[in-house]
């Protein structure tokens, strides 16, 4: 995480200086001016709407109202104050920059800790000392490289203090010498799937406290390949045969490892480093051609309308 800090934070700095306003206020003068403002909210609420209800990227759980809330807080604002203004913007910044480290790093920050900090810098006296700039944003890069450490290791021993529960408790539970532990819930028809078979799957893919953070609605083409699917998903397919159901647990060396997942669609990160999965898998059929081309087809739709 190079230079991390002094990137982010003159990326702030530049982005509020360049920030300008209507000092004379947001109200129509004309009733002409206040149709282009009527016919302005209603273009942006319906672009908006359609992007986050509607488009590739809709978000099933969206909130209007909380949405409404933080847009009004910005329209409603004293535009003559510029200063003000400069100051929700830095907030966005920061803002993003701390969520930033908390998808890639997998650290968390208080953020009433990082005001309070803010706060006690811009109302002391004295001038900023560059040398003292840099000497924080080092230390910080090192502390969050301490910190990334410690949350990868106290991932693992989670996933590891459950795989040893549940091998307790489940006497019908199975481990692989790779590690994945599994138990086949129905029995298949037929010879098990080998490698780079298409295979219809249909799964449920969850946290170990039991969130779910995956899961399919319908039978869907996977290609039984290290290059299409996690390792452990792949060893488990090649232990079922069509129309079989298994429970498994995927330790993180099988998993995503270290680097975790982010969720390209909202932007966050869905699995942490280092994190042990769980899963429930049902298998169908070898995909024919038909169904690898209305996959295909499915994605390359989804691209577009990226």
């Amino acid at each position: 995480m190079k230079k991390f800090f002094s990137i982010a934070l003159a990326a702030v700095l530049v982005s509020s200086m360049l920030f300008s306003c209507n000092k004379k206020g947001g109200h129509g003068t004309t009733p002409l001016e206040d149709s282009i403002a009527q016919l302005f909210g209603k273009g942006f609420g319906t672009f908006i709407k359609q992007q986050a209800t509607e488009g590739p990227q809709a978000n099933k759980d969206f909130d209007a109202n909380a949405f409404l809330k933080g847009l009004k807080i910005v329209l409603e604002c004293d535009t003559s104050d510029v200063e003000f203004l400069n100051g929700l913007q830095a907030g966005q910044q920061i803002f993003g920059q701390i969520m930033q480290i908390s998808m890639q790093e997998g650290v968390t920050l208080d953020k009433d800790l990082v005001y309070k900090n803010i706060e006690k810098v811009l109302t002391s006296k004295g001038k900023v000392n560059t040398a003292d700039l840099q000497k924080i944003g080092k230390e910080m890069e090192a502390m969050i490289e301490v910190a990334r450490k410690q949350m990868l290791a106290r991932t693992l021993k989670e996933g590891n203090d459950y795989i040893a529960q549940q091998l307790k408790a489940d006497k019908d539970l199975k481990k692989t010498a790779s590690g994945l532990v599994y138990k086949i819930t129905k029995k298949g028809n037929g010879v098990n799937f080998k490698q780079d078979d298409d295979v219809m799957v249909k799964y449920k893919g969850t946290h170990i406290d039991g969130t779910v953070f995956d899961e399919s609605q319908k039978a869907t083409p996977m290609m039984v390949s290290n290059g299409q699917l996690i390792p452990g998903f792949v060893e488990i397919l090649k232990l079922m045969s069509p129309g079989a159901k298994a429970h498994v647990i995927i330790p993180a060396n099988l998993a995503y490892g270290e680097m975790g997942s982010i969720d390209r669609m909202s932007g966050t990160r869905s699995i942490k480093g280092n994190e042990t999965l769980v899963f429930d898998i049902e298998t169908g059929n070898l995909a024919t051609e038909a169904d690898l081309k209305a996959t295909k087809h499915s994605v390359e739709a989804y691209n577009q309308g990226r």
